[in-house]
């Protein structure tokens, strides 16, 4: 038994940091090891979030600095349950940037300034419970964010009891 949904940390992005607004002095990660979107002095809120379904047009973070609510990030972090080695589908979609890992390591890498077109990941997992982190940075035009498992009867997504440094 388990309390399902996600720990989640929101960050606001001024519209002064060098990653924002495509140009061509803004960075394209590959990975988001060395990126500070999701430093603890940019922190806005803390929340539960029962799911990662938020579709398109969503701007959670707006708090004065400028151009908001344009630009913010987000890191969340529960356990996944898996209940039988399966290859696991999720739905997944972002405007703009995305990393999931379970175990400590990526499974699904979106960076980059795209539009929000959600598509079909699939992952092959072992059975078990493991550590899952997501994040999004939103840095450009419309925003959406979806990240949903379709293998609904082979994983369940827990709110974790780890600590938030985790993932």
């Amino acid at each position: 038994d388990c309390t399902e949904g996600f720990a989640g940390k929101y960050f606001n992005l001024p519209d002064s940091h060098a990653d924002v607004e495509p140009g061509d002095d803004v960075r394209e990660a590959d990975t988001y090891d060395d990126l500070d979107w999701w430093d603890e002095q940019r922190l806005s809120f803390s929340r539960f979030d029962p799911s990662l379904d938020h579709g398109s047009n969503w701007w959670p973070v707006d708090e004065g600095l400028g151009s908001d609510p344009a630009y913010f990030s987000a890191r969340w972090v529960a356990w996944i349950r898996v209940w039988e080695d399966a290859e696991v589908s999720f739905t997944v979609g972002s405007a703009d940037d995305l990393w999931v890992d379970i175990n400590n390591k990526t499974v699904i890498s979106m960076p980059g300034i795209k539009d929000f077109e959600p598509e079909t990941f699939t992952v092959e997992l072992s059975s078990g419970q493991y550590p899952l982190a997501v994040r999004f940075a939103h840095r450009s035009g419309e925003s959406g964010m979806r990240f949903r498992p379709l293998s609904v009867d082979a994983v369940t997504i827990c709110y974790p009891d780890f600590d938030d440094d985790t993932g």
